[in-house]
């Protein structure tokens, strides 16, 4: 019989899941409005501007991913 995956295991995968997805849609909407930055307006860039807040943005996520993911993954120890 299988054993069932831990809370903290589920936590992880559901935080991986939701960092991958906002890591793809970071990139298909910024290809997007490169696109339309070129198509419109060639002659001032700004789509850099929404990239960088965009990235920001991600790193904080990433930042909450990683600390969630350590501590998920210690367990407390049981005083003897």
């Amino acid at each position: 019989m299988p054993r069932r995956p831990s809370p903290g295991f589920l936590l992880r995968e559901r935080h991986r899941q939701h960092l991958t997805l906002h890591a793809v849609a970071m990139l298909f909407v910024l290809m997007v409005l490169v696109a339309l930055n070129r198509r419109f307006s060639p002659a001032f860039i700004w789509v850099h501007w929404v990239a960088m807040a965009w990235f920001a943005i991600f790193l904080v996520h990433l930042a909450i991913f990683s600390r969630e993911t350590l501590a998920s993954m210690t367990r407390k120890r049981e005083r003897p």
